[in-house]
């Protein structure tokens, strides 16, 4: 994938050739067509002033001013170089000639020296003088061609020797000239790789930057649309809550309501109920008495048949309490006929009359 400074530095075109070409490396294992892809990638990233380094992830600044400086420093150590080279030549032909001229001189000395004695032995004889030279004059003869000699030789050395000293100072010269040079070049690289070093780390902290405040803003985004969220919830929590208490209320208020109808039918059923425990008794005593009446079922809510006995007897009427009872009716006389107590026959009538209900 592309790196931090390739999404933060090339255009959306060339970010996308860089990830094409990506995807093309991780699809091979061709490793002269990795090196061309990844080359074409270094050439996207060169436009930009930068080098992706060996895997593309790196940020190392491409300064033209400094290689061209470099490559004029080369160019020139060069050229001194040669031109040293040239001048210690020239030396060496000068030492040669030095050496050459020494021996010129020391012939020609040789050869006078030679001439000069024969004139003398020559002279002498045609002088009539008879022997030659003498040992003194012969000796005087060699030792001014010995001095004569030792001069040349003398004259020989120093001229090599001055010229060796110009040619050690012309190496010295040049040599600490390069080494300036050298020097000069080697600041000014360290100072434009310090500057470049800089614009990298500059670049670094605002592609970092940048992508610390897309952060941010996502982080924002994701917060403003959790609390948005929350505020939604929270609305709709409040309006089921609201929807509740109301419905709360309004059961409230039934309950309030059927309890005041209840409580006004139960008023009205005790007054129902006191006139229908008079018509019981009314009729039991009737019926006691032998007196029998169809009315007296539908009043009572039981079966007429069970009412029609000829015989009114106390069996009789604990039969008619039982079946008043199962019908959910009651009466004070009845524990008395049938010999339970009030709250016993009170709580079965109720069950049968809800039994009933």
């Amino acid at each position: 994938m592309a790196s931090i400074f390739d999404n933060n530095l090339m255009s959306k075109e060339d970010l996308k050739r860089i990830e094409q070409l990506e995807n093309a490396w991780r699809s091979t294992d061709d490793k002269d067509l990795k090196k061309q892809l990844h080359n074409q990638a270094e050439s996207i990233r060169n436009s930009y002033g930068y080098s992706g380094g060996e895997d593309g992830s790196e940020y190392n600044v491409i300064d033209a001013g400094m290689a061209t400086a470099a490559s004029a420093v080369n160019a020139y150590t060069n050229a001194l170089e040669q031109a040293e080279q040239n001048r210690q030549q020239n030396f060496s032909d000068q030492q040669t000639a030095a050496d050459e001229q020494g021996r010129s001189r020391l012939r020609e000395a040789y050869i006078k020296n030679l001439q000069s004695s024969l004139g003398l032995d020559q002279q002498l004889k045609a002088d009539g003088i008879s022997g030659g030279l003498s040992e003194s004059t012969r000796a005087a003869y060699d030792n001014s061609y010995i001095n004569q000699r030792n001069q040349i030789n003398s004259d020989t050395l120093d001229a090599k020797r001055e010229i060796a000293a110009n040619a050690a100072q012309s190496a010295y010269d040049n040599n600490e000239k390069i080494a300036q040079l050298l020097y000069d070049s080697a600041t000014d690289r360290a100072d434009r790789l310090t500057a470049a070093q800089q614009t990298q780390y500059d670049r670094e902290q605002d592609a970092l930057d940048r992508d610390f405040a897309n952060r941010q803003f996502e982080y924002q985004q994701q917060k403003d649309a959790s609390d948005l969220d929350l505020e939604n919830r929270q609305f709709e929590y409040q309006q089921q809550k609201d929807a509740l208490d109301r419905e709360y209320e309004e059961k409230i208020a039934a309950l309030e309501q059927q309890y005041k109808i209840i409580n006004s039918q139960t008023a009205a059923q005790k007054v129902s109920n006191s006139q229908r425990q008079q018509q019981i008794e009314n009729i039991i005593s009737l019926m006691k008495s032998g007196y029998y009446s169809p009315e007296f079922a539908d009043i009572l809510g039981i079966d007429g048949d069970k009412l029609q006995y000829d015989d009114n007897s106390d069996e009789n009427i604990k039969e008619y309490a039982w079946d008043m009872l199962s019908h959910g009716v009651y009466h004070d006389s009845f524990p008395s006929i049938l010999g339970y107590s009030k709250e016993v026959l009170e709580e079965f009538a109720d069950m049968a009359k809800m039994a009933q209900d």
